[in-house]
C-alpha cells in the first residue's frame, strides 16, 4: 500500500477503495495536468463522523472554468459514490493559483492538515 494511503487511517477499506478509484479516474481524465490530489477535512484530520464526506482537492495545471471542471469530475465520481456507498467531494483548483496563494485560510488549512495522495 502506498504510504499516503496508509496515512489515511480514518478511512474505512471501502472509503480507501473509493478514493483510489477517484484518483485513478482523475489521472485518466487529466493525465500529466493533474499535479496532485489531497485528502483534506475531517477525514484527513481523523475527526470525521459516520455522515462525513470524503474531501479531495484536485490540483490541475491549465484548468478551465471551475464550474465546468466540477461538472466533469462529478460525472466521474457519482458512479464511484454509488458503487461504494460513500460521498467523495472533489474540489478542483488551478495549480498556479494553489501554489501561489499563501494567505487564503481554506488553502492554508488544506496545506496544514491535508494528506497528499
Amino acid at each position: 500500500m502506498p504510504e499516503s494511503l496508509a496515512r489515511m487511517i480514518s478511512l474505512s477499506d471501502r472509503e480507501k477503495a473509493a478514493v483510489q478509484e477517484v484518483q485513478a479516474a482523475l489521472q485518466a481524465l487529466y493525465g500529466k495536468r493533474l499535479r496532485s490530489v489531497v485528502l483534506y477535512g475531517s477525514k484527513a484530520r481523523g475527526d470525521a463522523s459516520e455522515e462525513s464526506d470524503i474531501d479531495l482537492l484536485a490540483v490541475i495545471e491549465g484548468m478551465g472554468s471551475r464550474f465546468l471542471e466540477r461538472r466533469r469530475i462529478h460525472v466521474l465520481t457519482v458512479p464511484i459514490d454509488l458503487k461504494y456507498g460513500v460521498l467523495v467531494s472533489v474540489l478542483p483548483v488551478e495549480a498556479e493559483f494553489y501554489e501561489s496563494v499563501k494567505i487564503h485560510p481554506f488553502y492554508r488549512n488544506v496545506r496544514a492538515e491535508g494528506v497528499a495522495l
